[in-house]
């Protein structure tokens, strides 16, 4: 089971950081509040993943 929300976390991951390179060609600079709550949820789900990582024994 945990190794299955790894994998969908490794998804969401994926979306998020091409969204934020979407973004990132679009405006150009973290400044933009758009990008950077992008940058501050991928940041979120990458930390999220690791911490699950560190415990899991998969």
């Amino acid at each position: 089971m945990r190794k299955q929300f790894l994998e969908l976390l490794l998804e969401m991951i994926d979306r998020e950081r091409s969204k934020l390179e979407e973004l990132w060609l679009e405006w150009g600079s973290t400044q933009h509040p758009l990008v950077y709550h992008q940058s501050c949820k991928l940041d979120k789900l990458i930390n999220l993943y690791q911490r699950q990582k560190f415990f899991c024994s998969c």
